[in-house]
């Protein structure tokens, strides 16, 4: 309701539900630089949403407010969120860096090892199952 930008949405669910309400962002952006080493700056370089600052800064409110937000690392195809050039803004040691979302990575089914695809990195807290799932969207 009257979001018109990524942290708007954030933060119209955030102000609609009440704590404990669990908000899901599936939802990614691009790094803007070579984060998983291929050599290029592309399509696979992505990040977790709150990579934007406003993102981060939306979520971080939400969280505050005692929402719940699971959030998406991306498919950033190895994309390493230790990397220097995200300036420490998935540090797991620095407080000021933690939104408090729940990061979700893709998982291998039953080993939950990071799958090819998914973006990594020691903020990720959990591999989901990331491949072997059938839907009814592909017809």
């Amino acid at each position: 309701a009257g979001g018109t930008t990524r942290a708007a949405a954030i933060t119209s669910a955030a102000a609609q539900f009440w704590k404990g309400t669990v908000i899901l962002l599936e939802m990614q952006t691009g790094a803007g630089f070579d984060c998983n080493g291929s050599g290029a700056t592309d399509g696979d370089d992505l990040a977790p949403a709150e990579w934007d600052t406003a993102v981060k800064d939306a979520v971080r409110t939400a969280v505050a407010n005692g929402r719940i937000v699971v959030a998406a690392a991306g498919n950033g195809v190895g994309c390493d969120l230790a990397h220097a050039s995200f300036n420490n803004a998935f540090s797991t040691t620095d407080p000021a860096q933690d939104s408090g979302a729940i990061l979700v990575g893709a998982g291998v089914p039953g080993t939950r090892d990071a799958e090819w695809f998914s973006t990594v990195g020691p903020r990720v807290d959990v591999q989901g199952q990331g491949s072997g799932i059938t839907t009814t969207g592909y017809g």
